[in-house]
């Protein structure tokens, strides 16, 4: 195949898949709504908040520089790869460690700090998987990381379904997704290695070279996401004089995670409809973190 065939055929399946990606992820938070109230869904929302933020961190920016080091293929990429993975590796595990032990200085009690760790875990595995991701991206082999995510998505849907059907809660949610994120991860780095094989993992002398590009790209990363996800975290942190103000500002955290996700979406009108079935549950229900 040609390379504009391979264009189009990656374009093509990304579209679709980020289609059905985003699909899932709405019938995802309509099932946690439903099912987990307010209070269940506003911890999940708080717990993901929390350990992405640390997982971005945890990037530092390396992916942009995987990115375009991949883009032209060259004789030492095996290294290189391998270098990058190690590096990931080594600072996904920093920071989810990091991120473990600040929990309990934010004063958060014992049911959010499992449902913390639930979703770190769910943010290590997305984190050695995004390398994965660019790797395919840059060799043009994209169709992989989308069926990928279709595949980690539906598997998060439907352990998540299951789970809370048997009566489980925040935590059993997050270890779902979890698991969703290793199916994905799986196929990744299955695809990844056929492309591109990675040799020796421990190259401290290359990291520091590569952190000193990389930082720039990894902290403004980090602040962007604190700039729109900071109100989450501040808002867990408050205490609200009565339960109706506590559910306004669930609710309001909820309708920012799917106005987020229309930004991604060619039919926003569909996502609003999904909304305002979803939220008649939210507004009817009370619920609690378990």
């Amino acid at each position: 195949m040609t390379q504009s065939g391979t264009i189009a055929r990656n374009t093509a399946v990304l579209f679709a898949g980020k289609l059905a990606a985003l699909a899932c992820s709405l019938l995802l938070v309509r099932l946690l709504t439903r099912e987990m109230g307010v209070l269940g869904f506003g911890a999940y929302v708080v717990a993901l908040v929390y350990a992405q933020l640390f997982g971005l961190a945890a990037d530092l920016g390396v992916n942009v520089i995987v990115l375009k080091r991949l883009a032209t293929p060259q004789r030492d990429d095996s290294q290189w790869v391998g270098m990058a993975l190690g590096l990931r590796l080594v600072t996904v595990a920093l920071f989810v460690l990091g991120a473990a032990a600040i929990a309990p200085v934010m004063g958060y009690d014992a049911p959010m700090r499992r449902a913390i760790l639930a979703a770190l875990l769910a943010t290590a595995v997305q984190g050695v998987n995004s390398l994965f991701v660019v790797v395919l991206q840059a060799r043009l082999q994209s169709h992989h990381s989308a069926l990928a995510e279709v595949a980690g998505r539906l598997t998060t849907l439907g352990l998540s379904f299951a789970v809370l059907r048997a009566g489980g809660g925040v935590v059993a949610v997050l270890l779902a997704q979890a698991a969703g994120a290793g199916i994905q991860l799986g196929w990744t780095g299955l695809a990844a290695v056929r492309i591109v094989r990675w040799a020796r993992l421990w190259q401290p002398g290359q990291w520091r070279g590569t952190l000193a590009q990389a930082l720039p790209v990894g902290i403004s990363t980090v602040l962007g996401f604190i700039y729109f996800k900071a109100d989450t975290l501040l808002l867990s942190r408050l205490r609200f004089a009565t339960p109706g103000s506590y559910r306004r500002a669930v609710l309001q955290l909820a309708w920012k995670l799917v106005r987020q996700s229309a930004k991604h979406c060619t039919h926003p009108r569909f996502v609003l409809a999904l909304w305002q079935g979803y939220g008649a549950g939210l507004r009817g229900k009370s619920g609690r973190a378990r």
